[in-house]
């Protein structure tokens, strides 16, 4: 190419790759590169003594399947308002603590690591003067996806028993 002796040795090498019918590029270009994702899902069940008066305990796991830890931003990353039917007892976590007992919702806030997960675990009583009713309910995670510092996307628990997305 004409004029290209002016431009610093790097930019020559740079022409000289453009014009080549054999260039290496795509996935296999050495600075080709996917920035990293995070992705999160969550499952939600519940195992007890379902009568008033029962001890029962829910037991959400939230996974990342992205490559890269979910961040810790401000507010809660889940949340969870339990019906009116059941006492909370002490939440616990396996990453960090989740709320304070009776309080409602439970929340944990904190990371989810790459290819990973945290299980969230509230117990509960069932109230008494509840028999009959039916009891369904979904906790909601909320995480940067994009990661800009800013949780924006929104996702329900999930029954890992029933095969319908986002049922309770």
């Amino acid at each position: 190419r004409a004029g290209t002796d002016r431009l610093p040795a790097h930019r020559r090498v740079l022409d000289v790759h453009e014009d080549r019918a054999d260039a290496v590029g795509g996935a296999a270009d050495p600075t080709c590169f996917t920035v990293g994702t995070v992705s999160l899902s969550a499952t939600k069940s519940v195992t007890g003594s379902f009568q008033p008066g029962g001890a029962i305990t829910y037991t959400i796991v939230i996974t990342n399947s992205g490559n890269v830890a979910s961040p810790d931003n401000a507010g809660n990353e889940f949340t969870d308002t339990l019906p009116a039917v059941g006492t909370v007892g002490t939440p616990s976590a396996t990453a960090r603590t989740a709320s304070r007992p009776a309080l409602h919702p439970v929340a944990w806030g904190g990371s989810v690591p790459a290819s990973g997960s945290v299980t969230i675990t509230i117990p509960a009583t069932i109230n008494p003067g509840t028999a009959g009713q039916t009891v369904s309910n979904q906790g909601t995670v909320t995480y940067d996806a994009d990661q800009n510092g800013t949780n924006e996307t929104t996702v329900q628990t999930d029954d890992p028993n029933d095969p319908a997305p986002g049922d309770s």
